[in-house]
């Protein structure tokens, strides 16, 4: 099973929740931020989500896969935290139990072609620093099977 699209269509939808939220960000990239980037005092956050972990589950009928993605916001110290709790929000979504998301990951179910996946959910959250450098992080588990 290709996670690529399914990576795809995780960024895409951070890039709209932030949008929808009226924040700005310095870009939302996938493992690493490019050369140029840079976390520092009046610059907007930067997001960077991740591949955790993947395991695979044979069920005998059809190949599926937890996922567990952290989606990590980098932001200066001195900036406040305005835009960052604002963005952590947006990424989080607002869904309930009984209302799909119209934005965030938390209960949301994507549509990856050749891929079947169940409501992403919210598992784990933290906050850490180095020096002047916030960075709040977000995991989130998604099972995907092969449609």
């Amino acid at each position: 099973m290709n996670t690529i699209t399914l990576e795809d269509a995780i960024r895409d939808r951070i890039v709209t929740s932030a949008a929808l939220a009226s924040v700005q960000t310095q870009g939302v990239f996938s493992t690493i931020a490019p050369e140029g980037i840079e976390i520092k005092q009046g610059n907007d956050p930067l997001v960077v989500f991740e591949l955790l972990s993947g395991l695979f589950d044979d069920n005998m009928i059809e190949n599926g896969l937890v996922c567990q993605y952290r989606v990590s916001i980098y932001d200066h110290r001195n900036n406040g935290t305005s835009s960052a709790s604002t963005l952590y929000d947006a990424i989080i979504g607002n869904g309930t139990p009984d209302t799909p998301p119209t934005r965030g990951l938390h209960r949301w179910a994507a549509t990856v072609s050749g891929i079947n996946i169940s409501q992403a959910r919210l598992i784990r959250v933290g906050y850490g620093h180095t020096g002047n450098i916030l960075h709040y992080y977000l995991d989130f588990e998604v099972y995907a099977q092969e449609a």
